[in-house]
């Protein structure tokens, strides 16, 4: 119950570093976080997510970028070339 209540404090405080809160300030959730409604996923609609997750991530995207400026430079090396 220590280490729960620790690491509770310890999101509390790092979201109030984030958004730049004072430290006295309370914080209130908007939703009640409860369980009600609540559904596990199927197997194949997480693959699903864990795929457009993988891909839509910003390091992703930005090697494959740095992937196409590449190719871009090739070309235009060897068009240089001939």
């Amino acid at each position: 119950l220590v280490a729960v209540i620790n690491a509770r404090d310890e999101a509390l405080f790092a979201l109030r570093q984030l958004l730049n809160i004072e430290k006295n300030t309370e914080l209130v959730l908007a939703d009640p976080l409860s369980a009600d409604g609540f559904r596990p996923v199927e197997e194949n609609e997480l693959a699903t997510l864990v795929r457009n997750a993988l891909e839509t991530r910003a390091s992703v995207r930005a090697a494959k970028r740095m992937a196409a400026i590449r190719e871009s430079q090739v070309k235009q090396t060897r068009a240089a070339y001939y």
